[in-house]
């Protein structure tokens, strides 16, 4: 099994190639053998970053402008609520989110997004009464 370096060192020179236009394969950790294509470059750009020790999320958090103060577990608790709200099964949400069991998944519903709702709802129905 290849160290660290070693595994960067073939990741990186793998990008070349499908910044060239070419395929490339890479053999992870785990021993398993992966086919890279130039359409793959977004995965294989996360992966070395994930070997240099930068956590991937920060990453792309940091590509798209998210400020240093939103963590990816916010995001992430965002994102299962805003599902739950729209109405997506419990054991559609766990699946998506790689949870294990519907319990932690439940733990990340906030119940937020539709008390909002509620709440602008209310205003708009209140300003409507009084303008009339």
């Amino acid at each position: 099994m290849a160290d660290v370096a070693q595994r960067l060192a073939e990741a990186e020179a793998a990008l070349h190639l499908l910044l060239l236009g070419q395929s490339a394969t890479l053999v992870t950790a785990d021993g398993y053998s992966t086919q890279f294509k130039p359409a793959d470059e977004g995965r294989l750009r996360a992966y070395i970053a994930e070997l240099r020790g930068a956590p991937v999320q920060r990453l792309v958090a940091n590509l798209a402008g998210v400020p240093k103060h939103v963590r990816n577990m916010d995001a992430r608790a965002g994102g299962i609520s805003e599902a739950d709200d729209a109405g997506a099964d419990l054991d559609a949400i766990r699946s998506a989110a790689a949870h294990s069991q519907a319990s932690t998944t439940a733990r990340y519903v906030r119940g937020t997004i539709g008390k909002s709702r509620q709440v602008a709802q209310l205003r708009v129905a209140h300003r409507e009464k009084n303008a009339s």
